[in-house]
């Protein structure tokens, strides 16, 4: 059975009879209020459903509506969904279900880490690169200035001389 920890409720659901669903009871009214995004869906029976809470981005308008299995209402964290079981013909259990949506939060590691791999790809292995090959070049050249001054003195001295 699913878990249903994203809301407060104004009494204990009864037991799930469908599988990933809640049931309510008929002529009993639940309050939903989610701690986190989300979808309530009517999987079976009818529900009168009001919606509280203006919040900023909202997908569903406040104020009252009839859903029939099918019918799903979008709640954003912390709005409030007040659903009762509508069939006054015949009263009937009703089947619904709650669907966390995953919270996107950019905390920038995915665009860090790419960012990062650019810049150790593009500039700091690149700049290593040069650097060692700077140290070789500064080291020959190191070498051929010896050799020179070497070769300058065995020719000043005189010990290069042929005569």
């Amino acid at each position: 059975m699913a878990q249903f920890p994203t809301f407060t409720s104004s009494f204990p659901l009864s037991a799930a009879a469908l599988t990933e669903c809640w049931k309510l009871d008929a002529g009993l009214a639940t309050t939903l209020q989610p701690r986190q995004a989300g979808v309530f869906r009517v999987a079976q029976g009818e529900v009168w459903a009001t919606v509280n809470g203006m919040q900023h981005g909202e997908a569903e308008l406040p104020g009252d509506r009839l859903l029939k299995a099918g019918d799903s209402l979008q709640l954003q964290a912390g709005q409030r969904l007040v659903v009762e079981s509508w069939n006054p013909a015949a009263p009937a259990p009703v089947y619904f279900s709650w669907e966390p949506v995953a919270e996107v939060v950019w905390d920038g590691r995915r665009e860090a880490a790419s960012a990062g791999a650019q810049w150790r790809g593009g500039v700091v292995q690149p700049s290593r690169d040069l650097a060692q090959a700077l140290r070789s070049a500064a080291a020959a050249a190191a070498r051929l200035v010896l050799g020179l001054v070497g070769l300058g003195d065995y020719l000043v001295v005189g010990r290069g001389r042929t005569v």
